[in-house]
């Protein structure tokens, strides 16, 4: 059985063929299983996720991708490392700082 749309990602385990023996599925016959597609398929069928397109800008020309502003300031180095250096600062004395 061959799914005529795209399906989730089952996330689960094989059973070992050593542990089947063992549990319900050894006196299980899958001669007597009959499957609806057209239910498995809507109930486990994965989300399309359409595209939008880009809104026409000024000259009405359309697809232009609209700049994005910063969330926050920028930043020129990590802020770890911005605070070893304020760390520096406050662990020398002003003397050795100053370059006179």
């Amino acid at each position: 059985m061959t799914p005529q749309v795209k399906m989730k990602q089952f996330n689960w385990s094989k059973i070992p063929d050593m542990k089947v023996n063992s549990s319900y599925w050894k006196d299980a016959d899958d001669a007597n299983i009959q499957l609806d597609a057209a239910e498995l398929e809507a109930l486990f069928c994965a989300k399309v996720i359409e595209k939008k397109e880009a809104a026409p800008d000024a000259s009405g020309e359309g697809g232009a991708p609209a700049e994005k502003n910063p969330a926050g300031p920028v930043t020129v180095i990590d802020p770890k490392r911005a605070n070893n250096g304020g760390e520096d600062r406050t662990t020398f004395p002003p003397s050795l700082l100053r370059n006179d």
